[in-house]
């Protein structure tokens, strides 16, 4: 799955390119770009109507989404929450047709994260690599990149 990224003033677009393999036929052939609003980040598919992966109450703030594929091609959705309010991450599991998502899980942050600049994840058969590049006790000095590994959602 290749992606093609770009940001304006209004929204970080993820584009999904798929070409269908022999398991994955009722997979969508192309995703359009994500939508985030000021109260939910919603999937955009081609031709359905948006389907909401998280909605968001007042006084937090949406700093950044990812998208991965996992092996069986189901989608898993990543967005963090930070500035100006306490950082969180979290990440939902598609169905096969990527037209449901299942239950938010949220991801232990190391102990001080004070911001959440950008996340990768890595889906594979039976866990999610997640890499983020985290700043602790708001000292520009301890920015660096962390790793964990969790059971895939």
């Amino acid at each position: 799955m290749s992606f093609i990224a770009s940001h304006d003033s209004r929204s970080l677009r993820s584009v999904p390119r798929r070409r269908p393999g022999p398991q994955e036929g009722t997979l969508p052939s192309a995703i359009k770009p994500w939508r985030r609003t000021h109260t939910a980040l919603d999937v955009d598919r081609l031709g359905s109507k948006p389907i909401a992966v998280a909605t968001f109450k007042a006084g937090q703030e949406l700093a950044g989404d990812t998208v991965t594929a996992t092996p069986s091609g189901r989608l898993l959705v990543a967005w963090f929450l930070g500035r100006g309010t306490a950082p969180a991450l979290f990440v939902r599991l598609s169905n096969a047709t990527g037209t449901k998502y299942g239950k938010a899980e949220k991801i232990a942050l190391p102990p001080g994260t004070t911001t959440i600049w950008k996340v990768y994840l890595n889906a594979q058969t039976t866990k999610l690599n997640v890499l983020a590049l985290v700043t602790q006790h708001g000292n520009s000095k301890t920015t660096a990149y962390w790793d964990t590994q969790i059971p895939r959602p």
